[in-house]
């Protein structure tokens, strides 16, 4: 019976197959450590593995495609928080300015609320005049995700450091985030607050 001859290794195979989907972040991780694992089975193997030039391959694909996929990805969430921002400081004017109807960017049972907390901080503070965000803490819920930006708001009669949580849906087809407003804080006073005690989240004169 005539021997055997060397046979390709299964690792460069997988490694190969897992560089197609590179695109993926671990997958790309996982055709660089399947290649690689390649390589030491078959210079180890004595001439009974072959599959050398695949593992290179694979390695060399899964690097390439990681790199460029990384950098795609980190564009994009780059773009959406520019977004997330953008929308926040259109809101916060809104709701503290002479713009359109402030509670737009809050669910509807807290557009009165809104209204009425926006209306009292103009009178206590003056119009707002500017507002800048910076990045607070994401937190994924079984419905999307919640995000808190810290806001420097400059109105009339002062400076106020504050924060906000919305709630950020995207649009299936462009992916394009969208922020609701769920609460809004002014400094460190408590009644400075929307939801809170004076101004409830919820509005009792609404239809139940």
């Amino acid at each position: 019976m005539a021997a055997n001859g060397p046979r390709r290794d299964p690792a460069a195979i997988a490694a190969l197959v897992a560089s197609v989907f590179a695109c993926c972040p671990l997958l790309s991780l996982i055709g660089v450590l399947l290649g690689s694992l390649s390589l030491i089975r078959v210079r180890a193997s004595a001439g009974a593995l072959t599959g050398r030039g695949l593992a290179w391959t694979a390695i060399a694909i899964s690097v390439v495609v990681g790199i460029g996929s990384s950098s795609v990805l980190e564009r994009f969430a780059s773009r959406v928080q520019i977004e997330i921002s953008s929308q926040t400081r259109l809101a916060t004017t809104q709701l503290f300015g002479e713009g359109p109807d402030p509670g737009a960017w809050w669910p509807s049972e807290m557009g009165s609320g809104a209204r009425a907390f926006g209306a009292r901080i103009r009178s206590e503070l003056g119009e707002l005049k500017s507002v800048t965000t910076s990045q607070g803490d994401t937190q994924w819920t079984g419905t999307g995700a919640q995000e808190t930006l810290r806001l420097h708001m400059t109105f009339e009669r002062g400076d106020i450091i504050g924060a906000t949580r919305v709630a950020i849906s995207a649009d299936p087809r462009t992916w394009t985030p969208t922020i609701s407003m769920r609460s809004i804080e002014l400094g460190a006073s408590p009644s400075l607050g929307f939801p809170g005690a004076v101004y409830p989240a919820v509005d009792d004169t609404s239809p139940r």
